[in-house]
């Protein structure tokens, strides 16, 4: 399903995890290694989480679009 979604849909899926191996979890699923951080589980690791979040989640809205979604 992500794969089918990034390819139609042009989505990015971002992975964090806390606590786990959060790449070897986000590749078994199909996300991107440049998408995964690990985090640690605490007040401010999560708040660390969100800021990366935010920023992967920015960084996608930066890039100018496919030329074939422009109408």
């Amino acid at each position: 399903m992500i794969e089918h979604q990034e390819s139609k849909y042009s989505w990015e899926f971002i992975y964090g995890g806390a606590n786990q191996d959060a790449f070897a979890e986000a590749g078994g699923i199909g996300i991107k290694a440049e998408n995964t951080f690990n985090f640690e589980a605490s007040g401010e690791g999560t708040r660390k989480a969100y800021d990366n979040s935010s920023e992967l989640t920015a960084s996608y809205r930066k890039e100018p679009e496919p030329e074939d979604s422009k109408e």
